[in-house]
């Protein structure tokens, strides 16, 4: 069955239910559209034929997107492109936003005049949600969900960008024995791994930032330093948090931790130099024994703000 729409004295076929529920057209000199049954129902219009539709679709769009749909628009209609293809957020029946990805192709009659667009509307917010769970798995450690060595530089990137006082990175790399006799637990060490990385990451404040360099080495960001003396407070935690025995399945472990600083300006003014320092810096600490830290070439000055 096909729904017919007159625009003058012209019969336009534009929809059919039986091959598509997602079909649309937009009539443009008077800003009239067809839209079939799901489009209907699904965004809450009051009928299939919609006056004035351009102010009334706009409406519909999640602000944040409104611009970029609507210089896609205008860019896809000068340049004539063969197809419209754009993806983003409308607001439903239910007041939420919902992903599309809305396809279609303009029409020009022999004069150059624009007639008319037509194409569908496709339901894609299942596959906006895998793909941003996705993008976060690619990110983050999937064990503790603490972020990764790219998204840690990116936010060190923005740190120095925005700096109005210094910051300090820390490479930390916690060590894991079993104190008594018996079996090695790889699956314990892994358990006990995760605890303790939640548990550091748990008391930080929201201007500091840790993440996952490699299997047992961390980068801590300490945002808002104002001197060497808040960063040997931050060091000192950290040491004496790493001497808390723990008990798993009735086997003792306890855990050692070197650590590495280097401060933002004095120790590295890019994101890699400061992550590479502070690891030099922690690769000293060793040399000192287990719970050890030290700064870069050991040496800062405190610096107030």
């Amino acid at each position: 069955m096909k729904y017919e729409m007159r625009f003058g004295n012209s019969k336009t076929p534009l929809y059919n239910k039986d091959i598509d529920s997602t079909y649309w057209e937009w009539y443009f000199p008077s800003d009239t559209a067809y839209i079939s049954d799901y489009c209907k129902n699904e965004l809450e219009f009051e009928g299939n034929l919609i006056r004035d539709y351009f102010r009334i679709w706009s409406s519909k769009i999640y602000p944040e997107d409104l611009n970029a749909v609507l210089s896609y628009l205008a860019w896809y209609l000068k340049e004539k492109a063969p197809y419209y293809n754009c993806e983003y957020r409308v607001r439903n029946k239910d007041n939420e936003y919902i992903w599309i990805l809305s396809r279609g192709k303009a029409f020009w009659n022999s004069n150059g005049k624009l007639i008319k667009m037509a194409g569908l509307h496709t339901n894609i917010t299942e596959r906006k949600c895998m793909e941003k769970r996705l993008k976060y798995l690619s990110q983050h450690d999937p064990a503790t969900g603490i972020p990764l060595t790219p998204l840690f530089l990116n936010r060190l990137e923005k740190e120095i960008a925005n700096a109005q006082s210094c910051f300090a990175v820390l490479y930390l790399h916690p060590k894991i024995q079993m104190a008594d006799t018996g079996k090695f637990n790889d699956n314990n060490i892994e358990k006990l791994m995760i605890k303790i990385i939640t548990d550091i990451n748990n008391r930080l404040s929201s201007k500091d930032l840790l993440c996952r360099i490699s299997e047992n080495e961390y980068a801590l960001l300490i945002g808002g330093v104002t001197s060497k003396h808040s960063v040997d407070r931050k060091l000192a935690e950290l040491i004496n948090y790493s001497r808390t025995p723990f008990i798993i399945n009735n086997h003792l472990y306890t855990i050692t931790m070197n650590i590495g600083a280097a401060i933002y300006p004095m120790n590295g003014r890019s994101a890699k130099v400061l992550l590479k320092n502070s690891s030099l810096a922690m690769h000293r600490s060793k040399t000192l024994g287990p719970n050890k830290y030290c700064f870069y070439n050991s040496i800062l000055i405190p610096i107030y703000y």
